[in-house]
């Protein structure tokens, strides 16, 4: 585009949401609707957040400064969820909030979430970024575009990634799950080991159903870390969409998108980890069945399984684990539903900056003359170890046998 002196740039809308390159100007009066930005380039990018956000209830902030020699700032914008018409299927997982951010091409940029109403800084599960024009359009792609995580617990206190999964056994609500499919969810009476509720996603075959038909829901990406072994559990029930009696599955049939009848496939478990910023998107599988369920004899079956995350699953913008996998026709119901991080080989040096500290004000006096406990280790039986306490309320622990094999348990040891 062109200004009316021929001057190339962008002429855009006159609202400070998109006016970020310090020299846009109005056209012609301030009472136009119409903005021209000379001489630059301006890209749009996408940023998705969950569908359970109300229209307007997310913020996003950005500053930064422009790719230019100066290395100027950008006028600082606020941008929201702008978007009016209602969401056909809020709850199926292809389903997001959207702000859409126009900046300043090969800029620097940093972000953060903010409640509309009451200011307050927050992080949103995931944030999907992708760019909405074409790749390269007239400029270069952001030099940067780090929204905050809010990783701190000082920020955000309630953070913990022991437990990815929010709302596993449903007894309240179906809150934080997605539908996969367009088939909707069925919060259902009648859970595993006699629990009150469980969650169901409809397959009848009839409505469109299919394998790729299941429930899922998206993990707070911060806790997705490089080395870490993350494990799932779940409770599986299989039934027949029409008559509601339970079905058999075959784990030898695989799990396939295999639309023969025939196919009693069992479902599994999966993590789709999306970065369309980079294009790259993984499916890793992270849960199977233990055991047919035509073997088993049970109405409710485990499903269980383990994943290492990798650099590139870091690197995703959204992560969404979800559950499916049956034939069409059989209606998939979870309960009790686990997706917990494991901390295993990992140096104290490497662990992540929002776990607490041990406070010397945990740590209770210990009597000088505690005696040496015999170690319950055949490998070391003539061995101790030595609690010492001194004047500065330390603590040291000392092995006679300094050998790499010496432990320190609470517990009484049992087995090899």
């Amino acid at each position: 585009f062109s200004s009316d002196g021929g001057t190339p740039g962008f002429i855009i809308s006159n609202t400070n949401a998109i006016k970020a390159h310090p020299d846009c100007y109005a056209l012609d009066n301030a009472e136009t609707c119409a903005a021209f930005c000379p001489n630059t380039c301006l890209r749009s990018m996408t940023v998705s957040v969950p569908s359970y956000y109300e229209r307007g209830a997310l913020t996003l902030e950005v500053t930064g400064a422009l790719a230019d020699t100066d290395g100027r700032a950008i006028t600082p914008i606020r941008v929201k969820d702008f978007q009016t018409k209602h969401i056909k299927l809020p709850r199926k997982e292809s389903s997001h909030g959207r702000l859409f951010v126009t900046l300043p091409a090969g800029g620097h940029y940093t972000a953060r979430f903010l409640l509309t109403e009451s200011g307050t800084p927050v992080w949103p599960l995931y944030a999907n970024l992708q760019y909405e024009d074409t790749e390269g359009n007239c400029g270069p792609d952001f030099g940067s575009f780090a929204i905050d995580e809010l990783e701190s617990s000082h920020q955000q206190p309630q953070l913990q990634c022991d437990q990815l999964v929010q709302n596993g056994d449903f007894e309240t609500s179906d809150d934080f799950w997605w539908h996969v499919g367009n088939l909707g969810l069925v919060h259902a009476d009648g859970g595993a080991n006699g629990s009150m509720k469980s969650l169901m996603a409809p397959n009848a075959i009839a409505n469109g159903g299919g394998q790729w038909v299941g429930v899922g829901q998206y993990l707070d990406t911060r806790c997705i870390e490089e080395g870490y072994t993350y494990t799932l559990s779940a409770k599986i029930k299989l039934t027949n969409s029409v008559t509601n009696a339970l079905v058999q599955c075959n784990l030898n049939d695989g799990y396939s998108s295999s639309s023969d009848p025939n196919n009693n496939s069992c479902p599994g478990a999966t993590l789709r980890f999306v970065n369309n910023v980079d294009g790259v998107t993984s499916w890793p599988n992270v849960g199977t069945m233990q055991v047919d369920t035509s073997s088993s004899g049970e109405e409710w079956n485990t499903m269980e399984g383990t994943f290492v995350a990798t650099a590139e699953n870091v690197a995703a913008h959204a992560a969404f684990l979800y559950v499916s996998g049956s034939p069409a026709d059989v209606d998939i119901t979870v309960d009790d539903v686990s997706f917990t991080r494991v901390v295993t080989n990992t140096d104290i040096s490497d662990a992540p900056s929002f776990v607490p500290s041990l406070t010397p004000s945990a740590i209770t006096d210990v009597p000088s003359d505690m005696p040496s406990i015999n170690s319950p280790f055949d490998a070391s039986n003539t061995e101790s170890i030595q609690f010492l306490g001194n004047d500065d309320d330390s603590i040291r622990l000392v092995t006679n046998s300094g050998k790499d094999s010496t432990v320190l348990t609470k517990m009484a040891h049992i087995g090899d």
